[in-house]
């Protein structure tokens, strides 16, 4: 080779770096490249800037490839999602659930089977068992993240009652009374909004049920226990108990959901019992809140508490996409180190992968180190429920929470429908 034209080489070569520096990285799209559209629709509206962050970059390093994201409240998402189930016409991408629902959507072929894929063989996920997972042990969802459901209190308002970490349901009651005196309502009532009595149940639940017997799920199946034991019964009298003590406020069934989340971070209320998905909202209303995370103690005095985890909400992939590839694509990324740990700090969420693990929050410090750390941790109640039935808990608790319905004919109608529904 001349000298000239080794010249020449060289003088390419530094116009390539030089042209990478000036781009910063950023890949263009290849001329004449089709690009694909990927439908992206989610329940989780708080999470929502969090992903759409992950999906900028995303777009950054696949100018080919446009992620289309739409969020809304859980509400919202079960009427849309089960009509586009429907009509088979799911978007590429979907927030998948623990519900039956979901799981008879996976069986019906409606989402791809996601078992021999490399994101789920590489093993880098610490619970595989996400979202829709049917007899034969396919996967068809991937984990988003796992969180925390418990009591969030303002820290500021405890001191003032001269209250601490409540750790049984004595002191959980006389924190309430303390606040009480002071004028402060103890707890956001969000309970107009039915689905959120889930919230209280599943933390009553976790405490007085999974603890003892991680196995009930399996019990309950096979028609070892019954919605209907003495043990549902005490749930729905305690939490009954707070509600006509006032617990929840003066007006609990005018509580809204969205409204509730303002009023706690405006201190309006001493506690919320929810989920650390909401962590961004709280903050964003009030960036000077003054607050942390604990389980609900509806146990007895000297009785180990655990915290409730949701770890089975996650995202699938049509089975009538057309962009499969490119939806495993966006998968692959978004589980990698620096998208990962990004969407875990904005939307609050503790990790599913192995590997990574991210502080994302002083307000979930005392349950990392009390209760995630050791293992004190819970599932939530209704993960083998039938189609429907979690839309019946939400009606009879609330019927019993006003009185127009007694707890025994409430738990009586719930155990009836499991019965019948139950495959």
């Amino acid at each position: 080779m001349t000298s000239k034209a080794k010249h020449l080489i060289l003088i390419s070569v530094f116009m390539m770096i030089a042209l990478l520096v000036v781009a910063g990285g950023k890949q263009e799209a290849a001329p004449g490249a089709t690009k694909v559209t990927l439908t992206m629709l989610d329940l989780n509206p708080e999470g929502a800037p969090s992903i759409e962050k992950v999906n900028k970059s995303f777009m950054e390093k696949n100018p080919n490839i446009i992620v289309q994201y739409e969020a809304m409240n859980s509400r919202q998402y079960d009427q849309r999602i089960q009509a586009l189930a429907a009509a088979e016409d799911l978007p590429d991408i979907c927030t998948t659930q623990m519900f039956p629902q979901y799981k008879a959507m996976a069986a019906s072929g409606l989402f791809m089977d996601l078992t021999d894929t490399k994101i789920v063989t590489s093993g880098i996920f610490d619970d595989i068992a996400a979202t829709c997972l049917v007899k034969d042990g396919k996967v068809y969802g991937l984990t988003w993240n796992h969180l925390a459901v418990g009591a969030f209190y303002n820290k500021d308002l405890f001191a003032k009652a001269g209250v601490g970490i409540p750790l049984n349901w004595d002191e959980f009651i006389a924190a309430g009374t303390a606040l009480k005196s002071l004028g402060v309502t103890p707890i956001i009532s969000s309970l107009g909004d039915g689905w959120t009595s889930m919230y209280p149940i599943n933390n009553a639940a976790g405490n007085l049920i999974y603890g003892e017997n991680p196995s009930y799920d399996t019990d309950l199946s096979a028609g070892k226990a019954s919605l209907n034991d003495p043990v549902w019964k005490e749930i729905f009298e305690k939490i009954k108990f707070i509600y006509d003590n006032g617990g929840f406020g003066a007006n609990p069934m005018g509580g809204k959901y969205e409204q509730s989340l303002s009023d706690f971070a405006n201190g309006k209320a001493a506690m919320q019992i929810i989920g650390t998905w909401v962590i961004p909202v709280y903050d964003e209303v009030n960036p000077n809140l003054n607050y942390s995370l604990f389980p609900v103690p509806f146990n007895k005095k000297g009785d180990q508490v655990y915290i409730t985890l949701e770890g089975e909400l996650g995202m699938s992939i049509s089975a009538n996409s057309d962009h499969k590839d490119e939806a495993l694509k966006y998968f692959d990324y978004f589980y990698t180190k620096e998208p990962y740990e990004n969407y875990l700090r904005g939307k609050k969420g503790f990790s599913a992968v192995k590997g990574i693990n991210v502080a994302f929050h002083p307000s979930v410090q005392y349950v990392v180190d009390t209760y995630l750390s050791k293992g004190k941790t819970t599932p939530y109640f209704s993960r083998v429920w039938p189609a429907g039935l979690d839309a019946l808990q939400f009606k009879v608790f609330q019927e019993v929470m006003m009185g127009t319905k007694q707890v025994d004919a409430a738990l009586s109608e719930l155990d009836k429908y499991f019965r019948e529904n139950y495959k």
